[in-house]
Order: structure tokens, then C-alpha cells, then sequence
């Protein structure tokens, strides 16, 4: 089984149950992947979670009950922790920084994530928003291929 990691995007689709999260949990149960976040991401989904019904996205009992299922998935090894050394993660969140100029702008959390997704030696990393493929490849095209979840294609692996 291939390594997968998921940036927010992609689990807060998945328990919030957005116009995306359908369509994450049927990829999700097709691969059987467990899914490899870092500290940041699970603090950057329960963040998002929290924060939704504040801004209409779902009530507060909905956002409750995504909490708990985040919960429980971490509990049932649907998902699994994974962290990178900072002497590691920085440099290399660095590197890809440098690589991305002018239209290829990204945020320093999504920067952050497909660092912890190369370093980790991820196959596939899942998000919901659209990172441009060089953003993973710029370092090592062998480690890392970029799967953006919704896709033409539901099961990857």
C-alpha cells in the first residue's frame, strides 16, 4: 500500500462533510489507506472545524460530531501521526519556497505540509485545494506523486 498524506483541506471535507467530503470518504474507503498527517494538520483541521459553524458552515452539533470522527478515526488507525525532525521539515519547506516565485505563491502552511509529505517519503498526498504538481515535484519527482482529491480518478492506489 502506497503512503498517503492529507493536508485539512482534505479531512475537514471528509468529516465536515462539505460539498467535497462525499466524495473524500468514497476514495478513502476504496483505497483503505491510512493516512499520515503531521500535528499541524490535525491543529489546522480541528481549527477549521471549531471555526465553521461561526461562519454558517454547518451548526454546532455538526461540528461537534466531526470533531468526535476525527477523534475516533485517529483512534480506529484510520489516521496516523507523522512528524518530521524541524532540522529536516524547515530546510526543506525552504527549498520549496525558493522554487515558487511570482503565480506560484503558496501560504506557509501549505508549504509546511508538502515538505512533511516529500520528507515523509509520501506516494500520494491528498488535498482538496489546488496546489499547482510542481509544488511536490520541484524536490523529488520519485518520492512524492501528487493526487488532488476530487480527481477524474477515485482510487489511486
Amino acid at each position: 500500500m502506497k503512503a498517503v498524506f492529507a493536508d485539512a483541506s482534505f479531512l475537514v471535507s471528509a468529516f465536515l462533510g462539505d460539498e467535497n467530503g462525499e466524495r473524500a470518504w468514497r476514495w478513502w474507503q476504496a483505497s483503505r489507506a491510512v493516512i499520515k498527517v503531521s500535528r499541524l494538520v490535525l491543529l489546522e483541521t480541528e481549527n477549521a472545524i471549531r471555526a465553521a459553524p461561526f461562519s454558517a458552515k454547518c451548526s454546532a452539533e455538526e461540528s461537534r460530531q466531526a470533531l468526535n470522527g476525527l477523534v475516533r478515526a485517529r483512534l480506529e488507525d484510520m489516521i496516523e501521526r507523522r512528524e518530521i525532525e524541524n532540522r529536516r521539515l524547515y530546510p526543506s519547506a525552504q527549498r520549496l519556497s525558493s522554487h515558487h516565485t511570482g503565480p506560484d505563491v503558496f501560504g506557509a502552511m501549505d508549504i509546511l505540509h508538502v515538505a512533511t509529505a516529500l520528507e515523509g517519503g509520501m506516494q500520494i498526498f491528498c488535498a482538496l485545494r489546488c496546489f499547482p504538481t510542481q509544488t511536490c515535484h520541484s524536490r523529488r519527482s520519485d518520492t512524492c506523486a501528487v493526487n488532488f482529491v476530487p480527481s477524474t480518478e477515485d482510487n489511486p492506489l
